[in-house]
């Protein structure tokens, strides 16, 4: 199985972005998931992610397999998270993947502030 993320766009394909404070980051919403085989999904039960330590709520999960156990958050950088996959049979697995995205050049038609949203 392998750990995945991305950069979440909206429905025109921009990448979203908001600022928590007048003067702070740009933070990007982020999505991450595990990929495999349907034998493979179907041995989990759950999968925590645990992300950086400035993260107010740093531990996330989901039970979702039908989105590859998927978890949104917020961020401005990059950074290594500890995947836990439980396992239905009482086994955790522990992975480390680097949290990583490459941001296009600004053009004006790239991005989209949902800030105020």
């Amino acid at each position: 199985m392998k750990i995945h993320n991305t950069l979440i766009r909206n429905p025109e394909r921009k990448i979203k972005y908001r600022k928590f404070s007048k003067d702070g980051y740009e933070h990007y919403h982020i999505g991450v998931w595990i990929d495999g085989t349907d034998e493979e999904l179907s041995e989990v039960s759950r999968v925590e992610y645990l992300l950086h330590s400035s993260f107010k709520n740093r531990s996330r999960s989901s039970r979702a397999r039908e989105n590859g156990f998927s978890v949104t958050f917020w961020a401005w950088g990059t950074f290594d998270i500890q995947d836990k996959l439980h396992k239905r049979n009482g086994e955790i697995e522990t992975k480390v993947h680097s949290l990583k995205f490459n941001l296009p050049v600004d053009d004006g038609t790239n991005y989209v502030d949902v800030s105020a949203l």
